[in-house]
């Protein structure tokens, strides 16, 4: 999560000079930054957040599987070569403007060492798609949640879907399809910012109100439906999304279909929070303690 930080706040940084130099030198439309800083940006941010992510995903997997040890250390050291492809491939604009061949070398290897990253450490995770897991009651602690874990499944096979598109990326350009290789790409940051960050972000906004207002049971039976929806509307969503810079020609019925999805999907979301909060809204505060005789 640390790593995740440092990234977003360089993101953050590129960003600011990128706009000073806007001003400075001025462009076209007004506030646009110019492609390096924006490529930047894009790729520091996504990587620095998708580390965010990992980190505290990583926390509500753990308490579904009981990791063993040596699993969780194997967990824990992924943040290192994950953080090194997303610096490399945020340098690969810039070497790019110095040296045409770098661009190719960096973004190439980037992607080869975050796909690489991505599948080493998806298979550490393997019981989370048990059907054991994911049950009321849970696991051997008690904690899985059955709607929520079907959020948590999905991000995590679009994080898996992102890495292979990573590496399809890195191949086509290799093989100088450079045409095909930027609509894989695409696909991949869609894969990536839609599926991973954006399920994962969903599955636990949709949850975390009902522990926060301490109605437990009650505020998840009241949010079921609303839930449910959510998630099948942005499970649609984003696989349109991600399917819609390979489609050719239907990349605009896709498009189009995708956004009516992710609206459903974001809409539903907002209905299970307030049905939540009615629902401690309706709970009686709990009686104040006798004071002892």
């Amino acid at each position: 999560m640390l790593s995740g930080l440092a990234l977003w706040a360089l993101a953050l940084l590129v960003n600011l000079d990128g706009a000073v130099q806007t001003v400075r030198r001025g462009t076209a439309a007004a506030g646009a930054l110019d492609a390096t800083h924006d490529a930047l940006v894009v790729a520091t941010a996504t990587g620095g957040l998708s580390l965010l992510a990992l980190g505290m995903s990583l926390r509500v997997v753990v308490g579904w599987l009981d990791l063993p040890a040596p699993d969780l250390r194997r967990a824990g050291r992924v943040w290192l070569p994950l953080a090194a492809a997303t610096v490399l491939r945020a340098l690969r604009p810039a070497g790019g403007a110095l040296f045409p061949a770098l661009e190719g070398l960096l973004g190439g290897a980037g992607d080869v060492l975050w796909a690489g990253a991505v599948l080493w450490y998806l298979p550490t995770l393997r019981g989370l798609w048990a059907p054991g897991t994911a049950r009321p009651g849970g696991g051997p602690h008690g904690e899985a949640d059955p709607p929520l874990a079907r959020f948590v499944r999905l991000a995590y096979a679009w994080l898996g879907a992102a890495a292979v598109l990573a590496a399809a990326e890195a191949l086509l350009r290799a093989a100088g399809s450079d045409g095909p290789a930027a609509a894989v790409a695409d696909a991949g940051r869609h894969a990536l910012l839609f599926g991973f960050l954006g399920g994962l972000t969903a599955g636990l906004s949709g949850r975390l109100p009902a522990a926060f207002l301490d109605v437990g049971g009650r505020g998840r039976r009241a949010a079921r439906g609303a839930y449910a929806v959510a998630f099948w509307a942005l499970a649609v969503a984003t696989t349109l999304r991600v399917a819609a810079p390979l489609g050719g020609d239907g990349r605009a019925p896709a498009l189009v279909v995708a956004g009516l999805a992710g609206a459903l999907g974001l809409a539903s979301l907002l209905v299970a929070q307030l049905l939540v909060a009615r629902a401690a809204w309706a709970t009686p505060p709990p009686a104040a303690p006798r004071p002892r005789s």
